[in-house]
């Protein structure tokens, strides 16, 4: 844990708030194909969210991914109609730019799902159809399109 200062918008004061610090964090993005340049030399640093999270990419590859049936999900954010146990927020799926800040144009309710750590939490995480990743042993939740259209493929 840490402390940061932050600046609220539109309040000439500032806050102090506990910020927890990750560290050796490993993010695995399935990404269609037409992204690849942009990960392979970035045009600017890459986040984790926030400009103190910095990034790395330590490698791009193609990946076969199972349709299986019974596959435990986990270290991920699911629809929150999925039905599986986990924290639920609300979080931004579209953002209006055209206005400073940014606004969140279209939100939905999300579950966070943690990895699962043991049989039981993976027994508790299992989603009745997925896209499997044998190297990292879980199920892989994809979403596709654009106003709120998010599905597995």
């Amino acid at each position: 844990m840490d402390i940061e200062r932050i600046y609220p918008l539109g309040k000439p004061e500032t806050d102090v708030i506990k910020r927890e610090i990750l560290i050796e964090n490993i993010l695995y993005l399935y990404l269609p194909e037409e992204w690849r340049e942009y990960f392979i030399k970035p045009r600017f640093q890459l986040l984790l969210g926030r400009s103190s999270d910095i990034a790395t990419v330590d490698k791009i590859e193609d990946v076969e991914l199972e349709r299986r049936r019974n596959v435990p999900l986990g270290g991920t954010v699911v629809p929150l109609a999925l039905g599986l146990p986990g924290i639920v927020h609300t979080l931004p799926v579209e953002f209006d730019y055209s206005k400073i800040p940014r606004r969140a144009r279209m939100v939905s309710a999300f579950t966070i799902l943690p990895f699962p750590e043991n049989a039981a939490q993976r027994k508790r995480q299992t989603y009745k159809e997925a896209l499997y990743d044998h190297e990292i042993n879980i199920g892989v939740w994809l979403y596709e399109g654009l106003h709120g259209k998010i599905q597995s493929k």
